[in-house]
């Protein structure tokens, strides 16, 4: 069986009547979305071709939808996502929200690369959802939950960020009446100095 299937997926064409007949119908629906799709609600792969449209191979049918341009925009929303929480892990306070942040950021970019990699087959068929675009109740639960855990940390990262600012405040207005002309950068408490 799992020979079959890397059979399958090195040569869809082969065996597009029963083990890569998912693949081939989605590369079918990404090549007939052309540069500016076929409109919403207008593509055809999702009524009896393409099986699964509505869950794991949503993105074929957005790409056949939108064409290239919305899938190369969908894309570029998820890199800017991803490279935003990124940053965010950077500049966090404690390592409480620094490892929230880069946890879910590698759950969105693991799910959103593992599915487009699935659908556009440079991946066999692994059964991902694309993260806020595939139907399924599960999934959206899981980020969702997943997103409120990143915005509590971040919370009790500013706070702890404020918290340390105002400490800092007061001890130097007691013991130095003005500020230092050089001042060196802030450094994040949880991390080793070197």
């Amino acid at each position: 069986y799992r020979a079959a299937r890397i059979k399958a997926w090195l040569d869809p064409w082969a065996y597009q009547a029963d083990d890569s007949y998912q693949t081939v119908q989605s590369f079918l629906a990404i090549g007939s979305g052309g540069v500016f799709g076929t409109g919403f609600g207008q593509g055809v792969s999702k009524f009896f071709y393409l099986p699964e449209a509505h869950t794991d191979f949503a993105f074929a049918v957005f790409c056949q939808e939108t064409g290239f341009i919305g899938a190369l925009l969908l894309i570029l929303c998820f890199l800017y996502l991803c490279v935003l929480l990124f940053s965010m892990a950077m500049q966090a306070q404690d390592a409480h929200a620094f490892l929230v942040l880069t946890g879910v950021n590698l759950l969105i970019s693991g799910q959103v690369l593992g599915n487009i990699a699935m659908v556009t087959g440079l991946l066999p068929v692994i059964g991902v959802p694309l993260p806020f675009i595939s139907y399924g109740g599960t999934s959206m639960l899981s980020l969702l939950c997943s997103l409120g855990l990143l915005f509590s940390a971040l919370n009790s990262s500013s706070r702890i960020k404020m918290t340390t600012r105002s400490s800092r405040l007061n001890t130097s207005k007691q013991t130095t009446p003005s500020p230092s002309p050089t001042s060196t950068p802030p450094t994040h408490p949880w991390r080793r100095r070197k």
